[in-house]
């Protein structure tokens, strides 16, 4: 996946902040994820835009990181959640 690829939520997931981080039911597969506060920050703003170019830059500005090193940590994260079913691609 390059880093424009746009995703969106899997009509079949709820999800709720919990604790630090997030819960993720997904109820195609009866499944429960939870992210930590990092991956569900990485969540909400692929929710918010759609892409994971747009979450690295985000990210990028607000925890003062190197894009090219987020890039595989989104791109990694992105991957999974749409292999799991918690997002799809559009």
């Amino acid at each position: 996946m390059s880093g424009t690829g746009s995703v969106d939520l899997n009509t079949e997931v709820l999800y709720k902040p919990f604790r630090d981080g997030l819960l993720l039911l997904n109820l195609g597969d009866q499944r429960i994820y939870y992210m930590n506060s990092i991956a569900s920050r990485m969540w909400t703003l692929l929710l918010e835009h759609g892409t994971p170019s747009a979450v690295i830059r985000d990210l990028a500005v607000e925890y003062a990181a190197d894009e090219t090193l987020l890039q595989k940590d989104v791109e990694m994260v992105t991957l999974e959640l749409v292999r799991t079913g918690l997002l799809k691609n559009c």
